[in-house]
């Protein structure tokens, strides 16, 4: 906008109350600002791509960045709006796509708070919910989109009540009363992922797991 003579130094001459907003990828004032930004871009450097996937990193097929930038930009004018109203004053308000895609990054800083000295030992970063989570949350179990024999189902168990149900469901509610914690929820939460993915199609593995188990 600068270039073509509708900056905001150039535009609050005209009118000097003026909302201006501004969505750039990286903000107008780092070291960052003249760097061209796509929505991939962002998503690899906030760190959205590695924990997607499976395995590699893998981008969203919905481009999140320009997304929720633009959502930000929309409350921000807004908010805005109202400071004109009580006040008569406009607003210069800066956007930055990867700012704004680094703010749904919550859980993965409180993850990597409680843990850096496991990160610093070389702790599996799969298994911590920072690299590569696919469906599953590093917190609960169940969770995630299981296959069954007709299609497939989203699920997920955030509390033993929750859990309690599933069992009754899938005809295995002699599990709600096993002390031991691999059949609690949360538990276990790598080996109740591994029984969820394989129960429809292998029952007999599950009594299996449960017999020698035990």
């Amino acid at each position: 906008m600068n270039k073509l003579g509708l900056g905001y130094n150039e535009v609050i001459k005209i009118k000097k109350n003026i909302i201006y907003s501004s969505v750039s990828g990286y903000g107008h004032n780092n070291k960052n600002s003249s760097k061209p930004a796509y929505d991939i871009i962002v998503q690899a450097e906030s760190g959205l791509s590695s924990l997607n996937g499976t395995r590699d990193p893998l981008r969203s097929p919905l481009s999140v960045a320009d997304y929720i930038s633009g959502t930000y930009s929309a409350l921000a004018i807004t908010a805005a709006l109202y400071h004109l109203k009580n006040t008569g004053k406009g607003q210069y308000i800066d956007v930055a796509m990867y700012d704004s895609l680094m703010s749904l990054m919550d859980n993965t800083f409180l993850i990597c708070g409680a843990n850096q000295e496991n990160i610093r030992n070389g702790a599996d970063l799969t298994e911590l919910g920072l690299k590569s989570t696919a469906n599953r949350h590093p917190a609960a179990s169940p969770h995630g989109i299981y296959k069954t024999k007709d299609g497939y189902i989203a699920h997920m168990s955030l509390s033993n009540i929750m859990w309690h149900k599933l069992l009754k469901i899938i005809g295995k509610e002699e599990l709600i009363n096993i002390k031991n914690s691999f059949f609690q929820q949360n538990g276990g939460i790598v080996q109740l992922n591994f029984i969820l993915n394989f129960y429809p199609a292998a029952n007999i593995l599950v009594s299996l797991i449960i017999f020698f188990y035990l």
